[in-house]
């Protein structure tokens, strides 16, 4: 990061935890079972991710965005801006862009950031792999919520305080520190063998819905997806 901007990495490292446990400073994850007991009762006790040559780090994303704002100088970004087409004519050696509003730039690059449902995709690939602009599903989703730490640890203990990653069949549960750790970032995947119905997009469920795909999970995760927001 450094290496991208000195300014930038400074001001991460305010914002930053790693694992709280010294010990596991390089640890990426801990793996373990997600079923009652967490793996004991199989006899598994844990697989350890990591490499000398890192050291974990997390940031709430806001905070992280908030840090990002400073370094852009005024007047370098212009918002309320919504691109309605991109085109790159062969004789050209530049980009044209089609704003909603009327407005039309020329550059020399545009680097696309809209996701994959977004205008530069189409621009990319429209042209040569048509049938790759529609976003697919990839029979997956996951429920994403934050709990205090402090509570959190009234529940699963020391678990909570670094990274762990609990693992079940076609189900996965991870879980790390954030807001320089007075919070517990989780993020639950599960598999999905279903077509999706209606539009690709984050829906909203009950938390009864939710809790309902962690039935054989052990009980202190499911604790833990009570008290997420």
């Amino acid at each position: 990061m450094a290496m991208m901007d000195e300014t930038f990495a400074k001001k991460y490292e305010e914002i930053m935890v790693g694992n709280m446990d010294p010990m596991r400073k390089n640890e990426q994850f801990e793996a373990l079972g997600a079923e009652e007991g967490l793996g004991t009762a199989t006899g598994w006790t844990g697989g350890h991710i990591g490499d000398p040559n890192f050291t974990r780090s997390s940031a709430h994303r806001k905070a992280l965005l908030d840090v990002m704002k400073t370094l852009i100088p005024e007047g370098t970004v212009k918002f309320n801006k919504r691109v309605k087409n991109i085109e790159q004519p062969r004789e050209s050696k530049g980009v044209y862009l089609e704003f909603h509003d009327g407005e039309i730039i020329k550059v020399d690059t545009v680097i696309g950031c809209d996701g994959i449902k977004g205008m530069s995709r189409r621009a990319v690939l429209g042209s040569r792999y048509p049938e790759e602009v529609a976003s697919k599903y990839a029979h997956m989703f996951v429920y994403r919520g934050i709990a205090p730490m402090e509570e959190a640890k009234e529940i699963i203990g020391e678990y909570a305080e670094n990274a762990k990653w609990f693992m079940a069949p076609h189900r996965g549960w991870a879980m790390y520190p954030i807001s320089n750790g007075r919070e517990v970032n989780i993020v639950a995947f599960i598999q999905d063998q279903k077509a999706w119905e209606g539009e690709q997009s984050a829906r909203e469920c009950s938390r009864e819905e939710m809790l309902s795909e962690f039935t054989e999970f052990d009980h202190r995760l499911r604790k833990l997806a009570e008290i997420v927001s």
